[in-house]
């Protein structure tokens, strides 16, 4: 009975880390500095309106597509480890749920 009480305290402790994971990795997914961004998109936007060679814009293209590819990549890589704890924080609250302290026992 002793053994399973700290197996519980363990995967409490655990569960609690990995939700402060969770929590610092959404965090950091939020855009806070949103003006600042919008102000960086319209000087981009009157830079590509400035262009007057055509290969130049191909090219500028060509690296924003890139771009983008990446930051997609770079965001599933995000997803599937956070998928991963989510996972194990299901296994461990299930477990809890299951072993919980029943006085009719």
């Amino acid at each position: 009975m002793q053994v399973i009480r700290r197996i519980r305290i363990v995967a409490k402790i655990i569960s609690i880390g990995l939700l402060f994971y969770l929590l610092g990795a959404t965090f950091l997914e939020v855009d806070f500095a949103e003006i600042k961004n919008n102000h960086l998109i319209s000087f981009q936007k009157a830079e590509i309106d400035a262009m007057q060679n055509i290969d130049t814009a191909k090219k500028r293209a060509k690296e924003h597509l890139d771009a983008i590819h990446t930051i997609h990549k770079n965001s599933s890589v995000k997803s599937s480890n956070n998928l991963r704890v989510l996972f194990v924080l299901l296994i461990i609250q299930t477990f809890l749920l299951l072993t919980r302290n029943n006085p009719d026992r």
